[in-house]
């Protein structure tokens, strides 16, 4: 057996290999949990609904945001469509980082429009920043390989649990043809889901969702998704 020497001990790296292997074990059973959830929630998803949960889980809303009432005007016109999903708010991914909160939470009028668009800019203005890339050969940012093998295990993980999707071998073609031309890039909602749920959203970060909009949804009311409250 090979060992790591220090100065106070030596580790094994058999022993550190397999525990490594544990941790991506653990972590692919975490991603086929989220998977199978968002699957229960929305039979009628394709992959491509899965990479943009995903996506917006790493990267939030996506850009930077500099004419807030740009947004708001949009968010108003938006406001005008019906939205009846079966959840008021839901998190995003495997790690919640940030929340999908639907507009029906500013219909029913549990927060106010302006209230919603303001933790939206500011989780835009807060997402995780790209950062430039010196390779111009094929123009991705430093923040692409790394996005690249997170969906990548991700779809190790869907495979594995055998699960289902319509479409699936094309969608995952066009994703992976999309990863290597243009990058990290976000991707819309498949027409699928949009015939199916016609999704009206906004993209709020976690710990901004929980102090400026949880507390103000109601408890009990039947759209309510599980978090936790501090």
């Amino acid at each position: 057996m090979i060992f790591l020497r220090s100065k106070h001990m030596r580790i094994p790296t058999l022993f550190l290999l397999l525990f490594s292997l544990d941790v991506l074990s653990v972590a692919g059973q975490d991603l086929e949990k989220t998977v199978r959830k968002m699957q229960r929630n929305y039979p009628e998803m394709r992959l491509q609904d899965v990479y943009k949960s995903f996506y917006q889980d790493r990267f939030g809303p996506g850009h930077m945001i500099s004419d807030s009432a740009a947004v708001y005007f949009y968010l108003q016109q938006e406001l005008q469509q019906p939205d009846n999903p079966k959840v008021l708010y839901e998190p995003t991914g495997a790690k919640g980082r940030f929340y999908r909160v639907h507009l029906v939470c500013v219909q029913k009028g549990y927060i106010a429009a302006e209230e919603l668009n303001s933790a939206f800019v500011q989780s835009a203005n807060r997402a995780e920043p790209r950062r430039a890339c010196s390779d111009s050969y094929n123009r991705r940012n430093a923040d692409t390989l790394s996005w690249s093998e997170e969906w990548h295990r991700i779809i190790a993980a869907i495979e594995k649990a055998k699960l289902k999707f319509e479409n699936y071998e094309a969608d995952k073609r066009m994703i992976e043809e999309m990863l290597a031309t243009r990058g990290d890039v976000p991707i819309h909602h498949s027409s699928a889901f949009r015939e199916a749920y016609h999704p009206h959203y906004r993209i709020v970060k976690s710990d901004i969702f929980k102090r400026e909009l949880l507390r103000k949804i109601p408890r009990g009311t039947k759209h309510r998704s599980r978090v936790e409250r501090h």
